[in-house]
C-alpha cells in the first residue's frame, strides 16, 4: 500500500497535473543513464556467451574461445558483483515486504502434511 502511495503522488499526480517538481522527476535525468549502461552491458554479456563463447550456436556447453571469456570476465567481474549485490538486496525487500503481508498467517503452517509432523514448534 505504502509503495502504491508512493507510485501515485511521485509519479502519477504530478504528470496529471503537469508540475514535474516531484523527487522522482527531479532526479530521473541523474538515474536514467546508469539503468541503461547495466542493461546494455547486461545484453552484451547475453550475446557474447552466446555467440562468441559457445559451440556450434549454443548447441553444447564446450567454450570456443578461451581467451575471450578470460578477458570478458575479468573486465566484468565489477559490473557482475555489483549487480548480485543489487538483485541480493532486491530479493531480501521483497521477501521482507511478503513476509510482512502474510505475518497474520502465522497459525497455519507452510509445511507441507507428511512435514508438518515432523515440525518440533508446535
Amino acid at each position: 500500500m505504502f509503495l502504491l502511495m508512493m507510485v501515485v503522488f511521485e509519479v502519477i499526480l504530478p504528470a496529471r497535473l503537469g508540475t514535474y517538481d516531484s523527487f522522482f522527476y527531479s532526479n530521473i535525468h541523474i538515474i536514467w543513464p546508469s539503468g541503461v549502461f547495466g542493461l546494455m552491458l547486461h545484453l552484451f554479456q547475453l550475446c557474447v556467451s552466446r555467440y562468441a563463447f559457445l559451440q556450434d550456436d549454443a548447441k553444447h556447453l564446450n567454450i570456443d574461445n578461451r581467451r575471450l571469456l578470460h578477458v570478458t570476465s575479468f573486465f566484468m567481474f565489477y559490473f557482475n558483483v555489483l549487480l548480485g549485490l543489487f538483485t541480493s538486496m532486491s530479493r531480501l525487500l521483497r521477501s521482507l515486504l511478503v513476509g510482512l503481508i502474510f505475518l497474520g498467517r502465522l497459525d497455519r503452517s507452510v509445511l507441507q502434511r507428511d512435514v508438518e509432523m515432523l515440525d518440533p514448534g508446535k
